[in-house]
């Protein structure tokens, strides 16, 4: 479950209520019980501020944050290290059917790229109000990036070879004043052109926690059934 810009692995848990969602879902029987790993999306980053060596420091975007260090490598590279390292901890089941990777804007992109990059290890992938970007250009407001998707060889094939994987489910939930409409309207046209599966939800307002929360407790509620 993956944080947006600017945020960190405290995100979730302090600003979307992961905690009560989730444990109100399971407690009533609308969700299977769940691991669920909230990691820092930041990639030259221990910890949230105050949390690590570095001490405080002031968040910024698109996951330059702390230190004037380049990461050695981007979230989507070092994903599956996540993964080994859950699966070598907790009682999980380790292999597709047993995981599922989501996220808010930035954390939608991450996923939106985590599908392209690791097609045969998730089931189900959730894009919450997804700040996409093919890796090359990251300005989201970027009006092109369904001309970027017709032309990027490499991107469709990537897509192909995803869904014919066929994953179980590829959501994609967005408001309809979200500043990110646009891009996520121009995916759902390239998806609809190579008749790719995928489920779409739509609510009021923009790119806000409320819209955020409603959309956890949406996708989990479809996972692992």
């Amino acid at each position: 479950l993956l944080h947006g810009a600017g945020g960190d692995e405290n995100a979730w848990s302090e600003l979307g209520r992961a905690t009560q969602i989730m444990d109100n879902l399971i407690a009533t029987g609308k969700a299977k019980p769940m691991i669920v790993i909230m990691p820092n999306g930041n990639p030259n980053c221990q910890a949230a501020p105050g949390e690590w060596s570095f001490g405080m420091y002031t968040p910024s975007f698109m996951g330059n944050t702390g230190p004037k260090t380049p990461a050695a490598a981007s979230m989507e590279e070092s994903f599956m290290d996540i993964v080994k390292y859950v699966d070598s901890h907790y009682k999980t089941i380790k292999n597709r059917e047993g995981r599922a990777v989501c996220g808010l804007s930035m954390g939608g992109g991450h996923t939106f790229n985590i599908s392209r990059l690791y097609p045969n290890d998730f089931n189900n992938y959730g894009l919450f109000s997804a700040g996409l970007h093919l890796g090359k250009n990251i300005n989201l407001k970027d009006p092109s990036i369904y001309n970027q998707m017709k032309a990027d060889k490499v991107f469709q094939e990537q897509m192909k070879k995803l869904f014919n994987s066929n994953p179980k489910l590829y959501w994609i939930a967005i408001g309809n004043t979200d500043f990110l409409y646009k891009a996520n309207a121009d995916l759902r046209k390239f998806l609809d052109e190579n008749h790719y599966p995928y489920e779409y939800m739509e609510t009021d307002g923009g790119h806000i926690w409320r819209n955020w929360r409603i959309y956890l407790a949406t996708f989990a509620q479809k996972l692992f059934k």
